[in-house]
C-alpha cells in the first residue's frame, strides 16, 4: 500500500507535491473495547510519525 501512494504525485501551481502516509496498526483482541483499540492504534501512529513518517508501525497487544 505504501508503495502505491509514494507514487503519486500532486501538481499544485507548478509544484509537484511529494505524497506519503505513515499508518498506526492495532490487532483487535476480545479484551478491547473501541476506545483501547483506537487508543493503541493512535500510539502506534505517532510512533510511526516519530520514527520519520512515511511507514507503518504495528501496535503491541
Amino acid at each position: 500500500m505504501l508503495e502505491a501512494i509514494r507514487a503519486l504525485s500532486i501538481d499544485y501551481q507548478d509544484n509537484n507535491i511529494r505524497v506519503t502516509c505513515s499508518a498506526g496498526v492495532a490487532v483487535c483482541t476480545t479484551r478491547d473495547s473501541v476506545e483501547t483499540l483506537l487508543s493503541r492504534a493512535d500510539q502506534a501512529l505517532y510512533q510511526a510519525k516519530q520514527d520519520g513518517r512515511d511507514r507503518t508501525v504495528l501496535a503491541a497487544e
